[in-house]
């Protein structure tokens, strides 16, 4: 395990991952806008949101890998994730979201009632820690099953709450600005505000996630199996 950064960025440069975000940016600007788009595609049934998001941050794992992230890669991950992706999504997407809307009714309801901090408190807790994992989760769900993938996301973001922090908050905070000016930010979503906030994130917390995972093999068609 490379528990020093400066042991990571070595076996990285020997490993030929880019080393700089602007470099995945440009080597993978094509795959990034073609696969926002399948991602918009992949959402239309509705029902489908949980795989796409999950076929979306895998396909943003290649990319952060220097690995081929192409149409036929994203549409096997949506297959995979039809049944697991939803308690990842649940646990990374919506979570944060309902603590956070909890926390600001209890915290409206304390002015008048001050035995509502105690629930306030704990929403603003649960909105905090998932925030945190949620930075985490999509990339250990893709290597382990979930069983594992989720205490191990808990672990590493209270262990490093850091870029797990910067990355949520880029994730959750698009998003949220992106929802609040519809219909004007229809385009943000079509031209890659969908797998652009993903790459980043990844990004961001590939070194922490090595931490786990130094010798990541891809394997997802068994992880699914061993999940279902």
């Amino acid at each position: 395990m490379y528990w020093r950064q400066k042991d990571f960025r070595a076996a990285q440069e020997r490993e030929g991952e880019p080393s700089k975000l602007s470099d995945v940016l440009t080597q993978s600007s094509l795959d990034l806008f073609r696969i926002n788009l399948l991602t918009c595609l992949a959402m239309i049934p509705l029902v489908t949101i949980p795989a796409a998001i999950c076929a979306t941050n895998d396909m943003a794992g290649r990319m952060v890998r220097d690995e081929e992230a192409s149409p036929r890669q994203f549409w096997s991950s949506v297959k995979g994730n039809l049944l697991r992706g939803i308690p990842v999504f649940f646990l990374a997407c919506v979570l944060p979201w309902l603590a956070a809307a909890a926390a600001f009714l209890y915290a409206g309801m304390t002015q008048e009632h001050g035995v509502f901090f105690l629930p306030c408190a704990f929403s603003l807790l649960v909105c905090l820690v998932s925030l945190l994992t949620s930075a985490y989760l999509f990339p250990l769900s893709e290597a382990m099953p979930l069983k594992q993938a989720i205490p191990a996301s808990v672990r590493l973001a209270l262990a490093r709450p850091g870029k797990a922090l910067v990355c949520g908050v880029l994730n959750h905070g698009l998003m949220f600005l992106a929802i609040g000016f519809l219909p004007l930010s229809g385009p943000y979503f079509l031209l890659g505000g969908l797998a652009f906030p993903c790459v980043v994130g990844r990004f961001l917390v590939r070194e922490n996630v090595r931490l786990l995972l130094p010798h990541r093999e891809e394997n997802f068609e068994l992880v699914q199996e061993e999940d279902l």
